[in-house]
């Protein structure tokens, strides 16, 4: 692996390709994230727009869910967290 950094770094060619190639990744990665970044967008304006329409506070609702969310994410990191100290500890003695 380190051999090919090494090629890759002395050799001009060889890093004007690589850099081309990463350029072609990370843009289309951004292009991805930008599409996925419109669409929760446009999701989350159709939701604020039918909630005004069934007349609900907009301010609220949108409080609830993200206390919701956010207790939901909390409680399962937490989760993870000792799923991977156990797993860790599995590991450890089994060596």
């Amino acid at each position: 692996m380190n051999n090919i950094y090494e090629t890759i770094v002395s050799n001009n060619v060889y890093l004007v390709i690589a850099i081309g190639f990463l350029g072609i990744i990370v843009f289309s990665v951004l292009k991805k994230l930008f599409k996925v970044a419109l669409i929760l967008l446009f999701c989350f304006a159709v939701y604020v727009a039918y909630l005004m329409y069934t007349g609900q506070n907009v301010k609220e609702v949108i409080e609830e869910n993200v206390d919701g969310a956010t207790d939901f994410f909390e409680e399962n990191v937490d989760g993870v967290k000792e799923t991977l100290d156990v797993l860790k500890d599995k590991i450890l003695d089994s060596k």
